[in-house]
């Protein structure tokens, strides 16, 4: 490693949509015993990042929108989610929804 390489602070991985979606379906999974999460308060810190207003109402209609998480119904339910059948599924078939995406960009 060169000295300059060495003086340079290290980037900030910019993470995606894709792997907030990866993360979420990965920790509900790996939290089956609890059932349900709140995404802005038990998932997201969890990944380090805080997010708020309008991107927080987006990214979340877009973890929803795959169908491998819900957001379950009842008084004191808003913001939490839960994996789907189709996400325990995802899970057991590929281990993540990264993985998910390249096979499906392989075939």
């Amino acid at each position: 490693m060169s000295e300059e390489q060495a003086q340079q602070p290290e980037q900030p991985r910019v993470l995606t949509e894709d792997d907030v979606i990866d993360f979420t379906i990965r920790l509900l999974y790996s939290r089956l015993d609890v059932d349900e999460l709140h995404f802005e308060k038990q998932i997201l810190p969890e990944l380090g990042v805080q997010i708020a207003g309008r991107d927080l109402e987006h990214l979340r209609e877009v973890i929803l929108a795959t169908g491998f998480v819900s957001s379950p119904i009842g008084f004191g339910k808003v913001g939490m989610m839960q994996l789907t059948s189709n996400g325990m599924q995802l899970m057991k078939q590929y281990k993540g929804y990264i993985p998910f995406l390249r096979h499906q960009q392989q075939q």
